[in-house]
């Protein structure tokens, strides 16, 4: 993967980030790797049913789906992963998955929430997004 396509990837990881200050209480989020299983299907549980918004539409019910695979837990590795991505895919959406682990670039934008959405602290010059034209103080809604 290229530099460019690095950092427009890693300015798609700070969006998500910000989506997740936008639900939460948090005052920080972070895409830290957990090591134990039982916090990580913690997380996506919980980030999948503050995040998701076509339960209703697609008549699903999360918490259903969930407990069909209550044995995640249990699982590590590649098995806990494979496990995962099954558990996702029963959404059956392909905006929402569960994806290999990589190595983590971390992008050199800055955002603050405020009412009216994430407004950017920090776009630094040269980067893929201000060679997208995007600019300090635009707000993502």
């Amino acid at each position: 993967m290229g530099p460019a396509r690095r950092e427009l990837k890693s300015f798609a990881d700070t969006l998500n980030l910000l989506h997740t200050l936008a639900w939460s209480r948090q005052t920080r989020a972070t895409d830290t790797p957990l090591a134990d299983s039982v916090l990580a299907v913690d997380r996506i549980y919980t980030e999948v049913a503050n995040t998701y918004p076509g339960f209703a539409l697609r008549g699903l019910d999360w918490d259903q789906i969930t407990q069909r695979h209550a044995h995640l837990p249990e699982l590590h590795g590649e098995e806990f992963l494979l496990g995962v991505q099954r558990w996702i895919a029963e959404l059956g959406d392909a905006h929402t998955s569960a994806r290999r682990p990589t190595r983590r670039f971390h992008p050199p934008y800055r955002a603050r929430m405020t009412p009216a959405g994430a407004e950017l602290t920090r776009v630094p010059g040269g980067s893929a997004a201000h060679e997208a034209a995007v600019r300090t103080s635009w707000s993502m809604l």
